[in-house]
Protein backbone atom coordinates (compact mmCIF):
# COMPACT_ATOMS: atom_id res chain seq x y z
CA UNK A 1 0.00 0.00 0.00
CA UNK A 2 1.17 3.41 -0.86
CA UNK A 3 1.27 5.61 1.87
CA UNK A 4 0.03 9.60 0.22
CA UNK A 5 -0.30 13.13 1.53
CA UNK A 6 1.58 16.00 3.04
CA UNK A 7 3.33 14.57 5.67
CA UNK A 8 4.80 11.67 3.77
CA UNK A 9 6.41 14.33 1.89
CA UNK A 10 8.53 15.27 5.08
CA UNK A 11 10.44 12.03 5.64
CA UNK A 12 11.36 11.75 1.55
CA UNK A 13 12.95 15.52 1.63
CA UNK A 14 14.87 14.96 4.89
CA UNK A 15 16.25 11.73 3.60
CA UNK A 16 16.90 13.44 0.26
CA UNK A 17 19.13 16.67 2.23
CA UNK A 18 20.59 14.11 4.44
CA UNK A 19 21.82 12.30 1.97
CA UNK A 20 23.01 15.36 -0.55
CA UNK A 21 23.96 17.90 1.83
CA UNK A 22 25.02 15.55 5.09
CA UNK A 23 23.46 14.35 8.05
CA UNK A 24 24.94 17.77 10.19
CA UNK A 25 23.57 20.26 8.16
CA UNK A 26 20.31 18.98 7.59
CA UNK A 27 19.92 18.08 11.35
CA UNK A 28 21.18 21.96 11.65
CA UNK A 29 18.51 23.41 9.43
CA UNK A 30 15.84 21.08 11.24
CA UNK A 31 16.52 22.27 14.38
CA UNK A 32 17.00 26.12 13.25
CA UNK A 33 13.40 25.95 11.29
CA UNK A 34 11.80 24.41 14.82
CA UNK A 35 13.16 26.85 16.51
CA UNK A 36 11.95 29.68 14.20
CA UNK A 37 8.86 28.37 14.40
CA UNK A 38 8.80 28.33 18.34
CA UNK A 39 9.59 31.84 18.86
CA UNK A 40 6.95 32.85 16.28
CA UNK A 41 4.56 30.74 18.05
CA UNK A 42 5.77 32.91 21.50
CA UNK A 43 5.28 36.18 19.94
CA UNK A 44 2.15 35.35 18.45
CA UNK A 45 0.64 33.36 20.92
CA UNK A 46 -1.78 35.85 22.58
CA UNK A 47 -2.84 37.24 19.39
CA UNK A 48 -3.25 34.01 16.93
CA UNK A 49 -4.63 31.42 19.44
CA UNK A 50 -8.52 32.33 18.56
CA UNK A 51 -7.02 31.87 15.11
CA UNK A 52 -6.01 29.30 12.20
CA UNK A 53 -2.88 31.67 11.53
CA UNK A 54 -1.68 30.07 14.44
CA UNK A 55 -1.08 26.37 12.25
CA UNK A 56 1.23 28.65 10.42
CA UNK A 57 3.83 28.75 13.39
CA UNK A 58 2.96 24.97 14.30
CA UNK A 59 3.84 24.10 10.63
CA UNK A 60 7.04 25.27 10.69
CA UNK A 61 7.61 23.16 14.43
CA UNK A 62 6.44 20.05 12.93
CA UNK A 63 8.51 20.40 9.92
CA UNK A 64 11.72 21.03 12.07
CA UNK A 65 10.68 18.43 14.69
CA UNK A 66 10.78 15.63 11.69
CA UNK A 67 14.65 16.09 12.37
CA UNK A 68 14.71 12.36 14.40
CA UNK A 69 14.55 11.01 11.19
CA UNK A 70 18.26 12.13 10.69
CA UNK A 71 19.41 10.19 13.62
CA UNK A 72 18.58 6.68 12.24
CA UNK A 73 21.46 7.06 9.42
CA UNK A 74 23.56 9.31 11.04
CA UNK A 75 23.71 6.73 14.57
CA UNK A 76 23.97 3.86 11.93
CA UNK A 77 27.04 5.36 10.37
CA UNK A 78 29.31 6.30 13.83
CA UNK A 79 29.56 3.38 15.63
CA UNK A 80 31.35 0.69 14.45
CA UNK A 81 30.30 -2.67 13.31
CA UNK A 82 30.52 -4.44 16.57
CA UNK A 83 29.09 -2.21 19.06
CA UNK A 84 26.50 -0.94 16.03
CA UNK A 85 23.75 -2.37 17.70
CA UNK A 86 24.50 -1.62 21.55
CA UNK A 87 25.82 2.22 20.90
CA UNK A 88 22.41 3.05 19.13
CA UNK A 89 20.31 1.36 21.56
CA UNK A 90 22.06 3.33 24.03
CA UNK A 91 21.47 6.49 22.95
CA UNK A 92 17.67 5.95 21.77
CA UNK A 93 17.02 4.40 25.37
CA UNK A 94 18.64 7.58 27.24
CA UNK A 95 16.97 9.60 25.07
CA UNK A 96 13.76 7.98 25.60
CA UNK A 97 14.57 8.19 29.35
CA UNK A 98 15.14 12.19 29.59
CA UNK A 99 11.75 12.66 27.35
CA UNK A 100 10.17 11.81 30.84
CA UNK A 101 11.57 15.52 32.15
CA UNK A 102 9.75 17.83 29.88
CA UNK A 103 6.18 16.59 30.71
CA UNK A 104 7.14 17.33 34.58
CA UNK A 105 8.28 20.49 33.77
CA UNK A 106 5.61 21.51 31.89
CA UNK A 107 3.18 20.20 34.85
CA UNK A 108 4.77 22.78 37.31
CA UNK A 109 5.39 25.77 34.76
CA UNK A 110 1.70 25.68 32.91
CA UNK A 111 -0.32 26.53 36.37
CA UNK A 112 1.57 29.66 37.24
CA UNK A 113 2.82 31.18 33.75
CA UNK A 114 0.68 29.59 31.38
CA UNK A 115 2.30 27.95 27.56
CA UNK A 116 4.45 30.69 26.53
CA UNK A 117 7.48 29.48 28.82
CA UNK A 118 6.93 26.08 27.72
CA UNK A 119 6.85 27.21 23.91
CA UNK A 120 10.08 29.30 23.95
CA UNK A 121 11.99 26.35 26.19
CA UNK A 122 11.03 23.92 23.20
CA UNK A 123 12.37 26.88 20.48
CA UNK A 124 15.88 26.60 22.91
CA UNK A 125 15.89 23.14 23.15
CA UNK A 126 15.55 22.84 19.09
CA UNK A 127 17.86 25.74 18.93
CA UNK A 128 20.39 23.83 21.03
CA UNK A 129 19.89 20.43 18.86
CA UNK A 130 20.93 22.81 15.36
CA UNK A 131 23.97 23.71 17.22
CA UNK A 132 24.89 20.34 18.23
CA UNK A 133 24.73 18.85 15.33
CA UNK A 134 28.00 19.87 14.23
CA UNK A 135 29.95 17.97 17.32
CA UNK A 136 28.57 14.95 15.90
CA UNK A 137 30.96 13.73 12.62
CA UNK A 138 29.58 14.25 9.12
CA UNK A 139 29.18 10.44 7.62
CA UNK A 140 27.46 11.06 4.32
CA UNK A 141 28.87 8.50 1.45
CA UNK A 142 30.24 6.45 3.98
CA UNK A 143 30.24 2.92 3.68
CA UNK A 144 28.87 0.96 6.77
CA UNK A 145 31.00 -2.26 5.40
CA UNK A 146 34.37 -0.32 6.01
CA UNK A 147 33.47 1.76 8.87
CA UNK A 148 36.11 -0.51 10.91
CA UNK A 149 38.33 0.78 8.27
CA UNK A 150 40.02 4.22 7.36
CA UNK A 151 36.21 6.10 5.69
CA UNK A 152 35.89 5.92 1.90
CA UNK A 153 34.47 8.22 0.18
CA UNK A 154 31.91 6.92 -3.12
CA UNK A 155 34.54 8.23 -5.70
CA UNK A 156 37.83 6.65 -3.74
CA UNK A 157 35.60 3.22 -4.32
CA UNK A 158 33.57 3.76 -7.32
CA UNK A 159 36.79 2.68 -9.54
CA UNK A 160 37.28 0.09 -7.77
CA UNK A 161 35.48 -3.32 -8.14
CA UNK A 162 36.68 -5.68 -5.29
CA UNK A 163 34.75 -2.93 -3.70
CA UNK A 164 31.55 -2.67 -5.08
CA UNK A 165 29.19 -5.13 -3.24
CA UNK A 166 28.04 -7.61 -4.40
CA UNK A 167 24.89 -6.83 -7.08
CA UNK A 168 23.77 -10.51 -7.17
CA UNK A 169 22.48 -10.58 -3.71
CA UNK A 170 20.91 -7.32 -4.06
CA UNK A 171 18.40 -8.85 -6.19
Amino acid sequence: MQRRGVPWIFPQWIGYTADKWGRKITLSYLGLVAAIGGIALYFTWSSLINSLWILVPIFFLYFGSNGASVFGSLFSEIFPTDVRATGISWALQIGRGLSAIPPLITVAVFPVYGYEPIILGGAGLFFLLAIWAWVFPETKNRRLDYLDDEPLKVEEFSENPELQPNKTSLT
